[in-house]
């Protein structure tokens, strides 16, 4: 059955392209497949991976996840410190959860979210100051290890 081009009610024309009618008369409209939001931009899964590889939780800050790219910065440099593996977990995990998520707001399953370039590069310099507090501090134990 089709629809007519104006609705009866409000007398709008259908902005739909392929609407479908159920057995129990239900409406679906169908969303054309190349239609992407106004809001949505692509996130590289790449550049995530490559960010969140040289700063832990620099790729979730590029995906527009402050709190969470903070969490895996400090995951990572208390992990190191003390048991080094777990440190090691948390950083790859990261790398991974960037890609994901990068991905994902690319594709749209999840909603995308701007980031602030102010914000990469503080989080750059005090990332960079982190990793190298660290090196030293996990050099010093290995070295009191070997003693």
């Amino acid at each position: 059955m089709p629809l007519p081009d104006i609705s009866p009610t409000c007398s709008a024309g259908r902005k739909d392209s392929d609407p479908e009618i159920s057995h129990a008369g239900e409406v679906k409209i169908k969303e054309p497949a190349t239609a992407k939001s106004e809001n949505s931009a692509e996130k590289s899964a790449g550049f995530a991976v490559l960010c969140s590889f040289v700063i832990p939780g620099l790729g979730q800050i590029y995906n527009g996840e402050v709190g969470k790219g903070v969490a895996m910065l400090f995951g990572t440099f208390i992990g190191v410190i003390f048991f080094i593996i777990p440190g090691i977990v948390v950083w790859i995990y990261g790398i991974y959860d960037a890609y994901a998520t990068a991905d994902k707001m690319s594709k749209g399953s999840i909603p995308f979210k701007p980031n602030n370039p102010f914000n990469l590069i503080v989080f750059l310099f005090f990332g960079l100051f982190i990793e190298v507090i660290a090196f030293f501090l996990t050099l010093r134990s290995i070295v009191y290890w070997l003693e």
